[in-house]
């Protein structure tokens, strides 16, 4: 009862499949052996499931099937890996959660900074980096989330992600203290093209002439309001372009280095955590007098000033949950892209909440170009992904 064979699977070629059989793709199954019939090998189910769930783990190329204990041929008609193919409305709650997070942590993070005058961002990049592991493993204890233990193979394949986050994060925290916000958000945009050239470099997808016109803009607005900024700040300029950089190549890695190591969204956010912490620690030691002077700040334990900054720090955990799940669901160019939309809303918010902004008509300029030129790419982007699931439904 508890085993069988290749040779009984071989033997009843009329008999008629069920629906589970058929779906295992058993119907394809040959009637007659092209080969003489091997000896049977006896296979007992438990083995059988163990041999499944290696395969699952594993990634093998040739899916094997408990029922059978063999590997049956492909069929004729592919069928698209599990997960490939998402919903338009999942697409766009993906990209709405990402950018409504990320506006609400840019305007608590400059609070931090300017309200406060707390000008300690790799201080707060180390608390955002403690919040998120500690957050991590408390969902995961009350079984909400999921993921993999450290494991130095999988380390290795992540780490040049995680230096990518690492730098991404505190490029971007210490920017925010020397920039005002929507210059922030401006000069960010350049993200979007580098984005581009990596997606055409690493997987072959070349921009449509529309999305290239309004990544033209996007760049074009941004060079433009840089140029005219009034209030510019040559270290915030620095780290903003650190911050472009290392963003861009930040939403590639995630995209290929999911496919390879096989970590979700959850393992991929702690290995980057657990892997940026000591380089976070080392920079504050070495290349920055914050832990000696942070509890100095007159403010430290005040709990309006405690309960933004700890605010602060779980939005990044929940910042950095969504940026995986959009650049998973959609490309990283359209998390990109996305980003550059949701700071319409930023800006606004930037230029009546912190008084710091000084505008010019050039300035000003700069910005609608750059916020047009986001618009329409948005607008290119909403039209072919319904193209897409039109397709996509026909078939």
């Amino acid at each position: 009862m508890g085993f069988f064979t290749k040779k009984e699977v071989s033997e009843e070629p009329k008999r008629k499949l069920s629906g589970d059989e058929d779906a295992l793709g058993l119907s394809n199954v040959p009637t007659e052996p092209a080969d003489p019939p091997e000896e049977p090998v006896p296979v007992s189910i438990e083995q059988a499931n163990t041999k499944h769930e290696e395969y699952k783990r594993g990634g093998g190329k040739k899916a094997f099937h408990p029922r059978t204990a063999t590997s049956p041929p492909r069929s004729s008609t592919s069928t698209p890996p599990k997960g490939r193919h998402h919903s338009v409305f999942a697409q766009m709650w993906a990209c709405a959660s990402y950018g409504i997070v990320s506006v609400s942590l840019t305007i608590t993070q400059k609070t931090v900074f300017h309200s406060y005058s707390f000008h300690y961002p790799n201080f707060v990049t180390l608390l955002q980096i403690l919040t998120s592991l500690f957050l991590l493993h408390v969902l995961r204890a009350f079984g909400k989330m999921d993921f993999v233990g450290f494991e130095m193979d999988k380390a290795k394949k992540v780490f040049p992600l995680a230096c990518a986050w690492w730098l991404y994060v505190v490029s971007g925290v210490t920017a925010l203290r020397y920039l005002t916000v929507p210059m922030f958000s401006v000069l960010r945009r350049v993200t979007t093209i580098l984005v581009a050239v990596g997606e055409y470099l690493m997987f072959s997808k070349v921009p449509t002439p529309g999305s290239s016109t309004s990544l033209l803009l996007m760049c074009s607005g941004a060079g433009l309001a840089g140029f005219t900024d009034l209030t510019f700040s040559l270290p915030g300029y620095i780290y903003i372009s650190i911050c472009v950089v290392s963003t861009a190549v930040y939403l590639l890695l995630i995209r290929r280095l999911k496919d390879v190591t096989g970590l979700n969204e959850a393992s991929l956010l702690f290995y980057n955590n657990i892997l940026g912490l000591p380089l976070m620690l080392v920079w504050l030691v070495f290349g920055t007098d914050e832990l000696s002077t942070v509890f100095q700040y007159e403010h430290i334990f005040d709990w309006s000033f405690m309960g933004c900054l700890f605010l602060s720090a779980s939005q990044a955990f929940l910042l950095n949950l969504c940026i995986f799940h959009c650049t998973s669901v959609n490309s990283p160019l359209a998390t990109s892209v996305t980003g550059q939309i949701k700071d319409i809303a930023t800006t606004g918010l930037g230029l009546v909440l912190f008084g710091d902004v000084v505008l010019s008509t050039l300035n000003i300029a700069g910005l609608v170009v750059g916020f047009m030129g986001g618009m329409l790419y948005s607008a290119i982007s909403y039209v072919n992904m319904m193209k897409a699931a039109a397709t996509q439904k026909k078939e």
